[in-house]
């Protein structure tokens, strides 16, 4: 569902619009003129208040889409299931992880000198340690 974010071209507005027949208000808020101005923003993903707003009169008198109409996708956070192909014992810490990454994987140091690299290549790689969780 696509999500999109207005500003008005004031610190505050409050519009009333009509959504399928029904009067709704909507405030733009968290404008500010300290210590410089912020103009006021309404983000919404409902559909119908989109277009309803989009044909409103007010539309690109008082308030338009922000960044020129690019439009936000909510994200849905996708679960991937990683396949552990090999548990490694002996190994209780990051710098014997990347030890044993290297020597038995050929993974290149450079690659997994970070704990965030070092998870992912591990994940690549179905490798999991026993003794120490990444």
């Amino acid at each position: 569902m696509a999500r999109k974010t207005y500003i008005a071209n004031n610190v505050f507005l409050s519009i009333p619009v009509m959504v399928c027949g029904e009067l709704r208000r909507i405030r733009f808020e968290n404008g500010t003129t300290h210590p410089y101005r912020k103009n006021g923003t309404f983000t919404t993903s409902d559909e119908e208040l989109q277009k309803a707003m989009e044909a409103d009169d007010a539309f690109g008198k008082q308030y338009t889409l922000k960044d020129g109409g690019v439009v936000a996708e909510d994200k849905v956070e996708e679960k991937t299931e990683t396949i552990i192909n090999e548990k490694v014992l002996g190994v209780d810490g990051f710098r014997a992880a990347q030890k044993w990454l290297v020597e038995n994987k050929g993974v290149v140091l450079d690659d997994i000198k970070t704990k965030a690299l070092l998870k992912e290549k591990c994940s690549e790689l179905g490798v999991a340690f026993e003794d120490y969780e990444l």
